[in-house]
């Protein structure tokens, strides 16, 4: 049986950070390759070869977004899997040398960077986890304390998956060269939101993923520069330079290199900087009581606000049945009722993070959309706050 989907979509997404619409050229992209090619890259007759074609030229295209070499592209299915692979790889390394390898991080990474820490290979390694308030104050004095003999890596996001709060990876990656240690950044939260490549940066290897860019979900890409050398993910066959064994995911990763070649940063960054600003400003005026957790110093199109008095989850369910997405909590941890992982580590009372909310924005948002969510936020919060108040009577 043939399945059907609507014509348009019933609900307005302001969660963009959890997953966003494929770029339509990402979806062509795709869509021609399954519709008329196939073929796997690894193999010799004329189909693999034309499937080898087509994974390099994704590759290129990748590449050129972040102003790398192509050789320092590896595939993989998730940034959580990037991230994963380039702790574990230099862990591994410098066990090797008979080293007790120390890993420098942040307490707001993403869970697959804190999560290492407690797995088999993450324990044997030493953990500095440093703490980042929302002004970011301390941060690069803290990290760059922790450098030094033992290092084996510093690990700091670009910008918060959370809040949008940007952190100072130029400055941090610049400190940790000086000692020898290499630097990885998380930049998912931050591609095509701000223009960005590796070599501004001054980082060794950078992870991102697919679906929050435009690409499809299940794809994303660890990129190393040349020169610093890392085991393979999964060990097999040839693929990825022997890095990453198995059949490549070759209609995803052809739909993660169209939608790097159709970011325009700039341009989206100026239209996602203007919605956020203006929905924050009617919720300030119409909403008493709101806190922002999003500091100054933050990426375009994120927003993470609380609301004194509503619980992010119960502001969740009833703009979800008002048709309008967001996130609530931690984001990757689905239905948790938790507080936000994020928040509490910066220092803010439970009460706060558990009714913090966060609302991002993509390169589909429209006018119309921030327009929509934003009179249905307000509603929906004046409405939880009658209830309670009559509860509590």
């Amino acid at each position: 049986m043939k399945e059907k989907f609507p014509s348009r979509e019933p609900f307005i997404n302001l969660d963009h950070m959890a997953g966003t619409a494929l770029r339509p050229a990402a979806r062509d992209a795709m869509c021609v390759w399954l519709a008329h090619s196939g073929g796997n890259p690894s193999s010799i007759h004329q189909r693999g070869r034309r499937a080898e074609m087509r994974l390099s030229r994704a590759r290129a295209e990748v590449a050129k977004a972040l102003d790398v070499h192509p050789a320092e592209v590896f595939f993989v299915s998730s940034g959580s899997e990037a991230n994963n692979w380039i702790i574990g790889a230099l862990i591994e390394a410098a066990i090797r040398k008979g080293e007790r390898p120390r890993i420098i991080t942040t307490a707001i990474e993403h869970d697959s960077i804190l999560e290492m820490a407690k797995s088999p290979v993450g324990r044997r390694a030493e953990w500095v986890i440093v703490p980042v308030p929302p002004t970011g104050d301390g941060l690069i004095e803290a990290c760059e304390d922790a450098l030094g003999d033992g290092a084996a890596l510093m690990s700091v996001m670009l910008a918060n998956h959370e809040t949008g709060q940007r952190l100072p990876v130029e400055a941090l990656a610049e400190r940790a060269r000086a000692h020898g240690v290499p630097f990885h950044s998380d930049v998912s939260a931050a591609l095509g939101r701000i223009p960005l490549d590796r070599k501004t940066l001054g980082v060794d290897a950078m992870s991102i993923s697919g679906h929050k860019l435009g690409g499809p979900a299940g794809v994303g890409a660890l990129i190393v520069r040349r020169g610093l050398k890392i085991d393979p993910m999964m060990v097999g066959g040839p693929q990825e330079r022997r890095r990453r064994a198995g059949s490549e995911n070759l209609a995803g990763i052809i739909g993660l290199g169209a939608a790097m070649e159709a970011l325009e940063p700039e341009t989206e960054g100026g239209m996602l900087g203007a919605l956020s600003a203006e929905f924050l400003s009617r919720i300030l005026e119409n909403v008493p009581d709101t806190l922002v957790n999003t500091p100054e110093n933050s990426v375009p199109g994120i927003l993470n606000l609380s609301f004194a008095g509503v619980e992010g989850q119960s502001l969740l369910m009833n703009l979800d049945l008002a048709g309008i997405c967001i996130s609530s909590g931690a984001p990757c941890a689905s239905g948790s009722l938790d507080p936000s992982p994020v928040l509490l580590a910066q220092g803010a009372s439970e009460e706060r993070a558990r009714s913090s909310v966060r609302i991002s924005f993509g390169w589909s948002s429209s006018r119309k959309d921030m327009e929509r969510g934003v009179d249905a936020l307000i509603e929906v919060v004046r409405r939880l706050r009658r209830v309670r108040s009559r509860r509590s009577l």
